[in-house]
């Protein structure tokens, strides 16, 4: 049965491969996440809108265009960043110039259970006391919660919360997208399962045909007509015998 155990061990083997293939994690994915708490995923790709989104200033003195994942659409001029093109969130101050919040970024990530977004490199802070500029630039942090009664054409209900010394700009995101979901690299395939049964059968298959003949009848004869170990006495029966241990 050499050739027998070579095949099962070659089918081990590659349905090993192919287990471990489907199950490996791949690359980092486009506005993607999993907490390291829960093992929950999250996916903010349909955040990212064709119009950007429009948030209401409330005690501060200007409205927000915001994106999620992605540069803002409305065609801006921002001269004191190194990336205009990369912004994802800004303001008209009262002189209707623009001050960027942050640009783009595609790597949400988890502090703590707070589900986050962080847009960096804006345009300079300002000095609140002087109005001269400082070394900071300004960003914009958005936290999103897990909003599951939210209509799905809306997709999200984006708030402006507070900033701090007018240089971070605190937004809340109220979305179905940030409600947990398993994590798909832990979830096992259905081409897996069927794989993992299939290898079952085939070692449960040749481990029989190792143990009977081909005419299927236990291979009793040679295990009978064996010699006698020590310790054992062979009765005679017809043809053959057995040993039976004393």
């Amino acid at each position: 049965m050499k050739g027998s155990s070579v095949v099962v061990r070659a089918l081990v083997v590659f349905c090993t491969i192919i287990v471990v293939s489907a199950s490996s994690g791949g690359a980092p994915t486009i506005c993607e996440t999993t907490s390291h708490i829960t093992g929950n995923h999250f996916d903010l790709k349909a955040l990212a809108r064709e119009s950007d989104w429009l948030v209401r200033g409330l005690d501060f003195p200007a409205n927000f265009s915001v994106n999620i994942c992605a540069p803002v659409l409305a065609p801006i001029e921002v001269k004191d960043v190194e990336l205009p093109h990369n912004v994802s969130a800004y303001y008209n101050d009262a002189s209707g110039k623009v001050v960027s919040l942050g640009s783009v970024s595609t790597t949400p990530y988890f502090r703590g259970r707070s589900l986050l977004l962080e847009y960096k490199n804006g345009s300079p802070c300002v000095d609140s006391d002087t109005g001269a500029k400082t070394p900071f630039r300004r960003s914009s942090i958005f936290n999103f919660k897990c909003d599951a009664d939210l209509a799905s054409s809306r997709r999200a209900v984006v708030s402006y919360v507070a900033n701090s010394n007018n240089c971070t700009y605190f937004f809340e995101v109220r979305t179905p997208h940030a409600c947990p979901k398993i994590d798909r690299n832990e979830s096992t395939s259905p081409i897996v399962i069927f794989l993992i049964i299939t290898l079952v059968a085939v070692i449960v298959y040749f481990a029989g045909s190792a143990l009977f003949n081909p005419r299927g009848v236990l291979n009793l004869k040679s295990m009978l007509t064996s010699s006698p170990s020590r310790g054992y006495k062979s009765f005679p029966l017809g043809k053959d015998q057995f040993d039976l241990d004393v």
